[in-house]
C-alpha cells in the first residue's frame, strides 16, 4: 500500500489514551480511587519486559495520596532511557506515547494494540472494568524550519486557519506584530467516530528554543460499552483516519513542500 509520509513533519508527540471509571472519594474534590491499580501495575511489571520494555519508573513520589492523582499517569514502562515509545499507567488511565521515531500510524498502532492487550490481560476483574473514554492526541509544532515567524503571516501563507485578528487591526494597534501571542481552543462533535468530538487548540510556544505555532489536536470518544481489543482498535483506526484528514486539510501546498512529502510502501491497511 502506498502512503504519503512527511520527512520534515512538525509532530512533537502522538498519544493514545484509555480511561476507565474510578470510585469517587466524596471527601476530596475531584478525588477518586482505582481499587485495582496496584494489581494492574504489578501485573504489567511482569508482562512488559517480554515485549521489550524491561524498565519502569515512578513519576510521582509515593507519599502523594493516589486519591489526588485520578486520571494522571504515575508509572512509566520503557525500553531504555530516552527511547520511545513508552507506556504509562495511572489510576484510571493508560497511555501510549511516542515522540521520536514516529513513522506513521501503522507501526505506532501495533504498539498501542500490544499495550492495551496487556492492560486488559492485567486487570484482575475485567467484568468490573468500565471504559470511560478513548482519546487520540497529536501535538505539532511549526517552527522556523517550517517557515514560522508569526501567527498571522504563517496562518495565511502556510495554513488554512486564517486570521484570528485582521492584519489591518494589528498594524493599527500593535507595536510589534511578530510579538502577538495567540491562543485559540475549539471543540465540536464529529460525524465519525460516532459519538466522538474533536478539540483543536492553537497557541504560541517554543520548539528547540525557537518560536513555534503549537497545534494540539485531540479526538475523544464518549463512554465505550465494549472492552473487546478489536473494537477498541477499530475506534483508534477511525480516529486516526479523521485526524489525518483534518491535519492535511489545514496545510497549504506551499507548506506541504516544506514538510518534504515522500511516498512510501508498506503492507498495512491503516
Amino acid at each position: 500500500m502506498k502512503r504519503e509520509f512527511f520527512r520534515n513533519a512538525p509532530l512533537v508527540e502522538m498519544i493514545a489514551e484509555v480511561k476507565w471509571r474510578l470510585t469517587p472519594v466524596t471527601a476530596i474534590p475531584n478525588g477518586a480511587i482505582d481499587p485495582f491499580h496496584d494489581a494492574i501495575k504489578a501485573a504489567l511489571k511482569e508482562r512488559f519486559p517480554p515485549l521489550g520494555y524491561p524498565h519502569h519508573r515512578e513519576k510521582v513520589p509515593p507519599e502523594i495520596p493516589r486519591e489526588l492523582l485520578a486520571g494522571q499517569a504515575t508509572t512509566q514502562f520503557y525500553k531504555a532511557p530516552d527511547v520511545w515509545p513508552i507506556y504509562q499507567l495511572g489510576p484510571g488511565v493508560f497511555t501510549v506515547n511516542i515522540t521520536e521515531g514516529y513513522w506513521g500510524w501503522a507501526s505506532f498502532r501495533d504498539t498501542v494494540a500490544a499495550g492495551i492487550e496487556q492492560l486488559l490481560a492485567a486487570h484482575p476483574a475485567l467484568t468490573l472494568f468500565q471504559l470511560e473514554s478513548l482519546k487520540l492526541m497529536a501535538i505539532d509544532a511549526f517552527s522556523e524550519q517550517h517557515g514560522y515567524r508569526s501567527y498571522n503571516d504563517f496562518s495565511q501563507k502556510y495554513l488554512t486557519l486564517g486570521e484570528l485578528l485582521p492584519s489591518s487591526f494589528l498594524a493599527q494597534f500593535a507595536s510589534n506584530t511578530e510579538a502577538v501571542n495567540v491562543r485559540s481552543d475549539t471543540t465540536f462533535p464529529l460525524n465519525v467516530p460516532a459519538g466522538a468530538h474533536a478539540r483543536i487548540s492553537i497557541s504560541d510556544g517554543l520548539r528547540s528554543d525557537q518560536k513555534a505555532l503549537i497545534l494540539h489536536t485531540a479526538i475523544e470518544s464518549g463512554p465505550i460499552d465494549s472492552i473487546d481489543l478489536q473494537n477498541i482498535m477499530n475506534w483508534f483506526d477511525a480516529a486516526h483516519g479523521v485526524h489525518r484528514t483534518m491535519f492535511r486539510s489545514l496545510l497549504t501546498e506551499d507548506l506541504k513542500v516544506i514538510l518534504q512529502p515522500e511516498i512510501i510502501h508498506d503492507d498495512h491497511q491503516y
